[in-house]
């Protein structure tokens, strides 16, 4: 137990009414915040402010309440005024944390919005830098792979025209040893066959004039 008594004298009431104050007694061996929540506990009040103020005492007090008696015999006691919140100022102050509260969330909606918008915005130009620098890439990309090709193709062509020339080449010489080879046997083969022919020509005119001279012999006989 902390609070020993709640003073009551005219000045009290008088501080009570007008400025919403109440003064207590209390041990001296406890401090403000300790003082705080016994108040606040038995009483519920909302505390704006605590004033406390020793004492030296002389003699021996005597305090009475309902439940029980407090013999002071102490050299120093404890007086504390307590400055209570009104409903007045705690309905003023939740309005105003409410509209503080309000207008921070309004605040930390716009901003969001402004962050958000702002992120968007630096997102399409990355975006867009991203795309311009991969056009850019991939045009660089596609002549220098259109160069190589031609390149390659350029070679390619060389290396197959010179494949083929080698290669007709190759098939002339073959293709004029053959028609040599061919015309030599056809000159042989037209050959033998003139020779054939010929002797049997001469032999048949031989045998036509053997036959016609013995003929003109037989009529010169008759």
């Amino acid at each position: 137990m902390i609070l020993i008594k709640t003073i009551v004298t005219d000045k009290s009431i008088e501080k009570k009414e007008k400025y919403n104050r109440y003064t207590f007694f209390v041990y001296p061996n406890f401090n403000k915040n300790k003082i705080k929540e016994e108040i606040i506990r038995m009483f519920g009040f909302s505390i704006e402010n605590i004033k406390t103020m020793i004492y030296s005492k002389k003699k021996k007090f005597k305090f009475s309440t309902k439940k029980k008696v407090f013999n002071i015999s102490k050299k120093k006691i404890k007086k504390v005024i307590v400055q209570v919140i009104e409903l007045k100022d705690k309905e003023e102050g939740k309005l105003k944390g409410k509209e503080i509260e309000l207008k921070d969330k309004e605040e930390g909606k716009l901003k969001g919005k402004e962050i958000e918008l702002k992120n968007k915005e630096e997102g399409k130009l990355k975006g867009k830098e991203i795309e311009l620098k991969n056009k850019e890439e991939g045009k660089l990309k596609g002549k220098e792979i259109e160069l190589k090709n031609k390149e390659e193709g350029k070679l390619k062509g060389k290396e197959i025209e010179l494949k083929d020339k080698e290669e007709g080449k190759l098939k002339g010489k073959e293709i004029e040893l053959k028609d040599k080879e061919e015309g030599k046997l056809k000159g042989k083969e037209i050959e033998l066959k003139n020779k054939e022919e010929g002797k049997l020509k001469g032999k048949e005119i031989e045998l036509k004039n053997k036959e016609e001279g013995k003929l003109k012999g037989k009529k010169k006989k008759n």
